[in-house]
């Protein structure tokens, strides 16, 4: 009986053309075959990897997934098989098994990479503003070009929002407050008998599904723009779909916009919170909420969104990732140093806006009492 060479996944076959089709069941199931290798069971890529190639949104961004892992695997492949022909090796033989752990110890090395490239590009943009430097790209994409991204500017549409999403949180149902304020009289009085059943009012905010953050870049700092650019292109992969519209100004579209309460809110941004579609439901969604906090939140049984369904799917998918990856603790801790720099920044902001306020009263001759003086 012949033995087989020390490197091999498929009794040493060389990968196939249907490899190249992202719709290919055979490209995904390579891809899970590879990522679940006996070496690679303890590995920190193994969890993240297996996550996304499960809930990737649609059928192209797993396939798009799929590819990164098996073009590092069919790049080790051929690298093994050349060493092995050019030096006659005999498959079973100690210089065979020494070239066979290289490969896998390169192997290893190049899917963490792309772990820590979709960490960076495609899961933590979507819980935190820090400016993240992203690693190289990773993924297996050699004639993509990278997106092309516009900074935009953050637009207050909740005169618009609120009222289309019926003046509810669209998670709690919770109402808002300016319900009170509605000039219809008898709307008013039916929006407010409805409290008593959906559980009282709220000061609700708009949120974005995609979040606004990845358009808040500087054009004119090259490494931000770059930054933009990997974390769109990746993130297009990962979706498997045309964010075009998303582009610029097009991250405060209406179908990228709902109605949260500020609890609510906060469950959302940090991945513990999602809308997924609910089929016997018809057009409806579903809510999913996650973490050892989950109880401090009553959310709608079934809700009809006015949105764009796909993109709600990508923040549904990444919150899958998150959870099932064991990241939750670790976004946290992101989402937490967030919130710090934002207080430090908001401090810093104050402090030179008090002192230009300060210097334009001493330029326009006006006496002023000292910041914080009670006398």
């Amino acid at each position: 009986m012949e033995t087989m060479p020390s490197y091999c996944f498929y009794d040493g076959k060389r990968l196939r053309d249907s490899h190249y089709d992202t719709n290919s069941d055979v490209l995904i199931d390579d891809a899970l075959f590879t990522i679940s290798h006996e070496r690679f069971l303890n590995e920190g890529f193994h969890k993240l990897l297996k996550a996304m190639l499960k809930h990737a949104p649609t059928r192209n961004g797993q396939g798009s997934i799929a590819q990164s892992i098996v073009f590092f695997r069919f790049m080790e492949e051929e690298l093994y098989y050349d060493l092995v022909e050019v030096d006659k090796i005999e498959a079973g033989s100690g210089k065979d098994k020494n070239f066979a752990d290289r490969r896998y110890t390169s192997l290893g090395h190049e899917l963490d990479g792309l772990k820590n490239h979709y960490l960076a590009a495609v899961i933590f943009p979507f819980v935190n503003t820090v400016r993240r430097e992203v690693p190289p790209n990773h993924c297996w994409h050699p004639d993509r070009t990278k997106k092309q991204v516009e900074r935009a500017t953050r637009v207050s549409k909740i005169e618009e929002i609120i009222p289309r999403d019926n003046y509810r949180c669209c998670a709690t149902g919770r109402m808002d407050i300016d319900v009170a304020l509605l000039p219809d009289q008898k709307k008013r009085e039916v929006l407010s008998k409805e409290v008593n059943v959906i559980g009282g009012y709220d000061d609700l905010e708009v949120a974005h599904i995609i979040p606004f953050s990845l358009n808040n870049f500087d054009e004119k700092v090259e490494s931000q723009k770059l930054r933009a650019q990997c974390i769109w292109t990746a993130l297009e992969d990962f979706a498997g779909m045309n964010l075009s519209p998303l582009k610029g100004q097009g991250i405060n579209d209406m179908g990228n916009l709902f109605s949260l309460s500020p609890l609510a809110h906060k469950f959302y941004d940090r991945l513990l919170l999602s809308f997924y579609p609910s089929p016997e439901f018809g057009e409806g969604h579903r809510l999913q909420v996650r973490g050892d906090r989950a109880c401090l939140i009553n959310i709608r049984g079934n809700v009809k969104l006015s949105v764009n369904a796909d993109w709600l799917a990508i923040h549904h998918a990444i919150c899958q990732i998150v959870y099932e990856a064991g990241l939750t603790k670790e976004v946290a801790k992101i989402a937490a140093l967030d919130r710090e720099r934002e207080e430090i920044v908001d401090e810093s902001k104050e402090i030179g806006r008090k002192a230009k306020e300060d210097e334009k009263a001493k330029k326009g001759g006006m006496w002023k009492l000292p910041s914080g003086s009670n006398t």
